[in-house]
């Protein structure tokens, strides 16, 4: 994890992911299941892992940009939640139609966007 994580290690290939981000939880996720397989922990169906249903990913050529943001929001993983509106019912629906994470482009020391 250290690798793409804290880009620790030389690879040339910079930090991929953050600490809390999608591809952080996604990996992890991974490690952790596989960590077990290997240890022999899924002895039995029970012993999976229960299925957690997300929403569907999908990619988008929409980009929202946040304009003068704080400073102490300087390097830091930034989640969005967007959340659909029921006219009828006059109500937040209680699950987001959209989910994404990014690190904030402002760096910390500045308060001036990267």
């Amino acid at each position: 994890m250290r690798k793409p994580l804290l880009d620790a290690l030389e690879h040339g290939g910079g930090k991929k992911m953050l600490p809390g981000d999608g591809g952080y939880k996604a990996f992890r996720t991974w490690l952790e299941d596989y960590a077990s397989t290997v240890g022999d922990k899924y002895r039995r169906a029970t012993d999976l892992p229960n299925e957690v249903v997300r929403p569907a990913l999908f990619g988008s050529e929409i980009w929202l940009q946040f304009a003068k943001t704080p400073p102490a929001w300087g390097d830091r993983l930034l989640v969005l939640a967007v959340y659909f509106w029921e006219s009828r019912t006059k109500a937040w629906e209680p699950e987001p139609i959209a989910v994404s994470d990014r690190k904030s482009g402002i760096k910390a020391s500045s308060g001036k966007t990267a």
